[in-house]
């Protein structure tokens, strides 16, 4: 009784990303959708949006950080919330 469900960190994972990714641009999920979904590579995406598959690479990088920086900043917020 009352013991840890083993899928719970998936469901705070799913919720913590979901406004990240809906504040996301159509391009940018666009990209996203390409590199993670798809399984495309850079230079296939470059080649579908027309710029160089380092400026893919930039997009891509500053995409995950910000994702990253809103994903760490959402778990301390829901950390915060769970010891009051």
């Amino acid at each position: 009784l009352g013991g840890d469900d083993p899928h719970l960190q998936t469901v705070v994972d799913r919720e913590t990303l979901r406004p990240l990714l809906a504040a996301l641009s159509p391009r940018e999920k666009r990209i996203l959708s390409m590199r993670f979904f798809q399984s495309m590579t850079q230079t296939q995406i470059s080649v579908e949006l027309g710029v160089s598959q380092m400026q893919v690479s930039r997009l891509l990088t500053g995409l995950l950080g910000r994702l990253r920086t809103g994903a760490a900043a959402g778990a301390e917020q829901a950390d915060s919330n769970h010891d009051a």
